[in-house]
């Protein structure tokens, strides 16, 4: 008799995920340029993909959630950075949806 006021609390868990670039570092040729296998799993997600040097970069692949890979092709470069990002329902390309990153390094 004396409530005043209700509400619902629905507790979700924050995606996660992982990404890793095999090798790394890479072989590059003499232009700097090399490849990779990427591996990757979400968690927590009904969509990712991965896009190149910021959240919003050139996309390279996408998935659902799981454990995924696939081969870059032989255009990486030394220091870039690629971004598994959460796109579930229309997420945008920002950082607040970036799960995880790997950074490539050219081998000397």
């Amino acid at each position: 008799t004396y409530t005043l006021d209700s509400g619902t609390v629905h507790v979700t868990t924050a995606p996660r995920g992982s990404i890793t670039a095999n090798p790394n570092p890479f072989l590059a040729d003499a232009q700097g340029l090399g490849q990779a296998t990427l591996a990757w799993t979400s968690y927590g997600t009904s969509a990712v993909e991965i896009h190149a040097n910021a959240p919003d970069g050139n996309r390279f692949t996408g998935s659902g959630p799981g454990s995924f890979s696939a081969s870059t092709g032989h255009w990486v470069r030394d220091g870039m950075t690629l971004y598994l990002q959460n796109v579930s329902n229309g997420l945008p390309l920002t950082s607040a949806n970036t799960i995880a990153t790997v950074t490539l390094t050219a081998s000397q």
